[in-house]
């Protein structure tokens, strides 16, 4: 599944897995947290995945978080963000858990892509017969490290992360490194990575017009 010409796509030696042949091109359900109308980096990311599967003909059911923003060519499905507090992390994940297993008992899909790690979702989509997709963009556990997250929900987090992994039919990795990291951790996962080199969204992304002088 090759979702750009700017993005590398190279299984690894490990493994290989393909997209389930689907001729009545049902679409590709496609699970994250971001909220499209931030224009963070990682919603940049997974506009631009859902934008280009579309481009290719493929059908493509995005679930986020907050209003969102319309995509050409792809239906997006929002969760209303929570309010702050202490278990707004768990709060958010119940409800786009919550969207997904309707959509999954509601419609039929071709397989289900996840950005980030939702085990329930997993679950239930296996029940159904689906494929399932994960992708990596770093190691968890290390970031949760450096930002100092408490030992309770680091626990909590990587005990999602593991259960969500043991299901996966496949997972992409943006680096070899993180593939290293994630077998070595989980051991299960030897034969499922592909490698998808991070590109650059040249209509978002371009260089400055003048040499930038440093100070």
């Amino acid at each position: 599944m090759q979702t750009s010409s700017r993005t590398h796509l190279r299984p690894m030696r490990r493994g290989r897995w393909e997209l389930p042949e689907s001729p009545t091109r049902l679409p590709v359900l496609y699970v994250s947290l971001e909220n499209l109308a931030s224009e963070s980096g990682p919603a940049l990311h997974v506009a631009a995945i859902a934008r280009e599967l579309a481009l290719l003909g493929q059908p493509v059911t995005l679930v986020q978080v907050g209003p969102g923003r319309k995509l050409s060519g792809v239906e997006v499905m929002s969760v209303p963000a929570p309010g702050p507090g202490l278990f707004q992390g768990a709060s958010l994940r119940r409800r786009v858990d919550t969207l997904v297993q309707k959509l999954l008992g509601e419609r039929e899909f071709r397989c289900v892509y996840y950005r980030g790690n939702f085990p329930r979702c997993v679950k239930a989509a296996r029940k159904r017969g689906l494929k399932n997709l994960i992708e990596y963009n770093g190691m968890l556990a290390a970031e949760m490290r450096v930002s100092r997250v408490p030992c309770l929900v680091q626990l909590l987090t990587l005990a999602r992360e593991r259960a969500a992994a043991k299901l996966a039919d496949a997972a992409i990795a943006v680096e070899e490194s993180i593939v290293t990291d994630m077998v070595q951790r989980y051991p299960f996962m030897e034969g499922r990575f592909f490698v998808v080199k991070n590109g650059c969204e040249t209509e978002v992304f371009r260089s400055a017009a003048t040499p930038v002088t440093a100070r």
